[in-house]
């Protein structure tokens, strides 16, 4: 209906105010703010404080360099970045060669074959069988050396290895039935041997030369 500067009424919030006043209302953030209240004494009232108790409070969106998640983010890409480039600078380590032994010629001498290479390639150069038991003489090109093995012996029974230049090695059943020596270096021209021995020191039998 028409307004005149006397009329009385009702602004959004549901407070009555005259014409004038709601003349005078402003919209603050789409919500009503009045500014003034001109009834017809013409006294003036604010009703600044009730719109504005009225409004949301104001959140600013979370972003993403607030608080420390930014730094957090820059922390883990860095790292990445970081564990990346240790990877590609890292020199690729050569696979080991199933031939190469950890001991050569007279290195050989004395050493136990399953600690190192040498047992990787090693032959079985020659081979002796007598009462029962088996003569082995092994040998590992790569490490040029060579070791006695026997199997199928008695508690008691000794094995000898030794080669043309004075090395020599042996070896005693203890448990079981079979045992092994230490190597001998056997570089060419040296030629190596394996024999067997009973408990009482008979003779069980050798092998051929290698």
């Amino acid at each position: 209906m028409p307004c005149s500067p006397f009329h009385a009424g009702t602004d959004p919030t549901g407070t009555t105010v005259t014409c004038r006043a709601r003349i005078l209302a402003r919209f603050v953030q789409g919500r009503p703010y009045i500014v003034a209240d001109v009834p017809r004494t013409g006294r003036l009232a604010a009703r600044n404080s009730q719109a504005v108790a009225q409004r949301p409070p104001v959140t600013e969106p979370e972003t993403e360099t607030s608080g420390g998640l930014m730094k957090a983010r820059i922390a883990i890409v860095a790292a990445a970045l970081s564990l990346t480039a240790a990877a590609w600078a890292a020199p690729a380590s050569a696979a080991p060669s199933a031939a190469a032994g950890t001991c050569n010629g007279a290195t050989c001498d004395g050493l136990e074959p399953n600690g190192t290479t040498c047992a990787n390639d090693a032959i079985n150069a020659s081979t002796k069988t007598a009462s029962g038991r088996t003569i082995i003489l092994r040998y590992s090109p790569s490490c040029r050396a060579a070791w006695g093995k026997i199997t199928g012996a008695k508690i008691g029974d000794q094995i000898w290895t030794s080669t043309t230049h004075s090395g020599f090695e042996s070896a005693t059943v203890k448990t079981g039935s079979d045992t092994h020596t230490r190597m001998v270096d056997k570089d060419r021209p040296a030629v190596a041997k394996v024999c067997a021995f009973t408990s009482t020191g008979a003779d069980i039998g050798c092998t051929a030369r290698y």
